[in-house]
């Protein structure tokens, strides 16, 4: 993986990388390098890359499918995990994902790194994010101290 500080936004290597991620989600979340991520509990390396978890790529083929932007054949992370193919069939047709969480799972960074791919990759995109309350979710996507909110961060 390259040292992205090094490159210029102009060289070859960089543009490649670039269509790279806006043709693969899970190029851009998982193995691009251009996504951090920042982990509170750590104090020495709080600034690390996505994990590279099964279950997250699960996660990330679902949420592509529920979007409409992967076909459920195509699914082949969730498929190797044993996500139904009928269960992907109705996600593409409904085009609506629950997702039942508990803390410190990923999910809340996973589903934003995805919206953030989602939004620079599409002109037009409306993207919502829900929490329990309206300061929860305004916290996950847009703050003035970029340390704070996830998509700010990222």
């Amino acid at each position: 993986m390259p040292d992205w500080a090094a490159l210029s936004p102009l060289s070859p290597l960089w543009k490649v990388y670039r269509e790279k991620c806006r043709r693969s989600a899970h190029f851009f979340v998982f193995d691009s390098g251009f996504v951090t991520t920042k982990d509170e509990h750590d104090l020495v390396h709080p600034v690390k890359p996505v994990p590279d978890e099964p279950a997250l790529r699960v996660l990330l083929d679902c949420l592509l499918v529920s979007g409409r932007l992967l076909p459920p054949a195509d699914a082949t992370y969730a498929l190797h995990a044993g996500v139904a193919d009928a269960f992907l069939q109705e996600l593409a047709r409904s085009a609506i994902l629950f997702v039942e969480k508990s803390r410190q799972v990923f999910v809340s960074w996973l589903c934003c790194i995805y919206l953030l791919w989602r939004a620079r990759t599409f002109k037009h995109q409306l993207c919502i994010v829900q929490s329990k309350r309206e300061d929860d979710a305004a916290s996950l996507v847009f703050t003035k101290d970029p340390a704070f909110s996830r998509i700010s961060f990222l």
